[in-house]
């Protein structure tokens, strides 16, 4: 078995899974997607992914505010957002970060879309990753773990 390929920028290492790849999009510091899970009558089809979005924080950031405002956010994707859940997400260095789950129906495929976000060297992380939920038991554990070990060797304060 090869070593897994590993996929990094910003701050940011994503280990990519077998039948997974990196793709790229404005605004991503990194993207890995899976193969295609759920294909609708009408064509549409969804990958399972995991992206990474790094931007400057305000000198005064704090963690609490960042949450709140991703759930504010997140009930503006769409009428259709439910949030299921907001919580602390224990970083490996000790400190807190903050863990979202939101389900929404996107061209015809109800999603589950789970986002970490967390400070660290003067910058926000937030890690985006969803699921289609037909495929919810064997890729949300995948991506749980590649967003825990996408920070795990970094400081965040």
């Amino acid at each position: 078995m090869s070593e897994p390929t590993t996929v990094s920028a910003e701050g940011v290492s994503l280990q990519v899974p077998d039948g997974w790849e990196r793709v790229e999009a404005p605004g991503l510091a990194v993207g890995i997607a899976g193969p295609v899970g759920t294909a609708t009558a009408d064509g549409t089809q969804f990958r399972p992914s995991l992206t990474a979005i790094v931007v400057d924080a305000a000198p005064d950031a704090d963690i609490r505010l960042l949450g709140t405002e991703a759930v504010a956010a997140a009930r503006l994707v769409s009428p259709d957002v439910h949030v299921l859940a907001y919580d602390v997400w224990p970083l490996p260095d000790g400190t807190a970060g903050r863990r979202l789950e939101i389900t929404l129906e996107q061209g015809g495929i109800p999603l589950c879309v789970r986002q970490w976000i967390a400070l660290r060297d003067g910058r926000v992380i937030t890690l985006t990753g969803t699921c289609d939920v037909a495929h919810l038991l064997a890729g949300g554990p995948i991506i749980e773990r590649l967003a825990t070990q996408a920070l795990a060797a970094q400081e965040t304060r």
